[in-house]
Parts: structure tokens; C-alpha cells; sequence
């Protein structure tokens, strides 16, 4: 049952191997069950964009190939958001993150989180990226190239 518990872990500052101490909260960083664990999460998203596509809350890309349209792809622990432009989509999406948040205890980093956009206007694409506060990326922009709104 001890291994179940947790480690013991000491902190290197400047090369020099602190007190061991006995963690409580949390994974270690490579432990086997962090993959489980952000599936079960990753799972839960994915249910609720279902879900919210289902209910006509936020539609999908692509509505002709699969009913609602495709809403999202998880690979590893990225997840893409597929969603018709419009502005009540954008902001049914903002709130179902916000829920997700809630729900899960995690925070979703808008500031690694990026909007890529096809066929808008530059300032529709700065209006869908504001509301998300992340950066916005053209689709003709070279490799490495961005805006971002402050």
C-alpha cells in the first residue's frame, strides 16, 4: 500500500540535494497513471461538446459528412475545437470550457492555445481570438509568423 501513497522526493538548488520529503497531492512527473488519468478528463470534454452539439449549442465543420459536423479531434493531450464561425458558437464554446474548468479542477491555458481561421475577415479572426484572449494565426501567413491581440 506504501507504493500507492507516493514517493519521496528532494529538491537539486545549485547542484546541492535537499531533505527528502514525502509528497501528498498529485502525480510525479512520468508516473504510468497520468495517461489514464487525462484520458478520463479528455473523455469528459469530448462528451460534453457532444453533448453540446447534439443540443445545437455549437456546430461543427463539415455538417455534410457527420450529423452536427465535426467538433473536435484528441490526440495525446491536445485537443482540437472544429466550429462554424459564428459568434454564438464562440461564446457557447468560451462557456462550455469555463464549465469544463469548473467541473474538472483543471485550467485551460489560453495563452498556449492558438485560433486558426479560414476565410474571415482580420478582424473577425481578431474578434473570435479576443473572446478566447489566445493568439490568432492566419492560414496564408508563413511558418512561425504571428498576431497576437494584447
Amino acid at each position: 500500500m506504501q507504493a500507492v501513497r507516493g514517493g519521496k522526493v528532494a529538491i537539486d538548488v545549485n547542484g546541492e540535494r535537499g531533505e527528502f520529503f514525502r509528497s501528498f497531492k498529485g502525480l510525479r512527473q512520468g508516473d504510468p497513471l497520468s495517461p489514464l488519468l487525462f484520458n478520463l478528463v479528455g473523455d469528459a470534454l469530448s462528451a460534453m461538446l457532444t453533448s453540446a452539439c447534439s443540443a445545437g449549442d455549437i456546430k461543427g465543420v463539415t455538417p455534410y459528412l457527420v450529423e452536427g459536423g465535426h467538433t473536435h479531434l484528441q490526440y495525446a493531450d491536445d485537443t482540437i475545437i472544429f466550429l462554424d464561425h459564428s459568434e454564438n458558437n464562440v461564446r457557447n464554446l468560451k462557456f462550455i470550457l469555463f464549465c469544463f474548468e469548473a467541473m474538472s479542477g483543471l485550467k485551460i491555458n489560453f495563452e498556449k492555445s492558438e485560433v486558426y481561421t479560414v476565410g474571415l475577415e482580420a478582424t473577425e479572426q481578431f474578434r473570435i481570438a479576443g473572446v478566447f484572449v489566445c493568439k490568432v494565426h492566419f492560414p496564408h501567413n508563413p511558418p512561425g509568423s504571428s498576431c497576437q491581440r494584447l
